[in-house]
């Protein structure tokens, strides 16, 4: 009883937050501390409800976002396992002599079964959660008090995240079901578009959620925000510059090394994801 209790507080609080941002409720609210929750003619005021638990506890919609890392890993481990052949037979027509042992991401997941009606299964399953986590997304960053809010910079900011958000989707979406032999060109646009949001979105995730005051919400949260920041910085950065220096110098030299160190950091997308979420989903 009392999680499902805590669980309808939290849609109401993030409803709220989210609707007094962009002027959507049909009353005002002005002050989401103020709002109280009803329930067998009892009555508990929002503001004295733990605040770790407000922030923590919606939904767990990170388990369900870090998914998408683990269907990635499936994929590559199923055609590694029982496709090796197409793994020993796999060149591409630009190097044709080149070969690798290393299972390429967008065949595995895109072209090849049954994996990629495995991976279009965990798709469905992470888009929602993503769309979901976008809607309220502007809510999670009111819980916290900051004078940073009242800066000209902040909204925008705000907005910007909120669109990388959806743009990541619409690119994640377009690398898993446009395939990638006959219509190579959208399947590139669209992991382009999902790479570029993918790291603006961290970039945007971590100064808002530094600037937004949530940090103050548990003491030990600004421990964590440095340590996600870390991992976010040292690692998810410079995979996903490498991949592109790579790709290019691969194509460039048709060099074995070269393409082991691509398929290498191409593979490692789903290491970038796990990471990616944690650091800007929840603690």
């Amino acid at each position: 009883m009392m999680f499902e209790i805590d669980i309808s507080k939290n849609i109401i609080l993030y409803n709220l937050a989210f609707c007094s941002r962009t002027r959507l409720c049909p009353i005002p609210v002005h002050n989401i501390s103020e709002v109280t929750w009803n329930r067998s003619r009892h009555e508990t005021d929002l503001s004295t409800s733990r605040p770790k638990q407000i922030f923590f506890h919606f939904f767990r919609l990170d388990e369900i976002l870090r998914f998408l890392g683990v269907g990635c890993y499936t994929c590559l481990l199923y055609t590694f396992i029982f496709q090796r052949e197409r793994i020993d037979n796999f060149v591409t027509t630009n190097c044709p002599k080149v070969h690798s042992s290393f299972p390429p991401v967008s065949y595995s997941i895109g072209v090849w079964e049954p994996q990629k009606s495995f991976w279009l299964f965990v798709l469905f399953i992470h888009v929602q959660a993503r769309i979901f986590f976008g809607v309220v997304s502007w809510g999670n960053f009111e819980l916290g008090e900051s004078e940073y809010k009242q800066r000209n910079w902040y909204i925008p900011m705000l907005k910007t995240h909120m669109f990388l958000i959806f743009s990541e989707i619409v690119g994640l979406v377009l690398v898993s079901v446009v395939d990638i032999e006959e219509y190579f060109v959208f399947h590139a646009i669209g992991y382009a578009l999902w790479l570029i949001s993918f790291n603006f979105n961290v970039l945007c995730n971590t100064i808002l959620f530094y600037h937004s005051g949530i940090t103050s919400l548990w003491e030990n949260l600004n421990f964590i925000f440095r340590f996600k920041c870390v991992l976010g910085y040292l690692i998810i950065y410079p995979l996903s510059v490498s991949t592109g220096f790579t790709y290019f110098g691969y194509l460039y030299t048709c060099n074995v090394l070269f393409k082991f160190l691509y398929l290498c950091f191409v593979d490692s997308v789903d290491v970038r994801v796990s990471i990616q979420k944690f650091l800007v989903i929840d603690v």
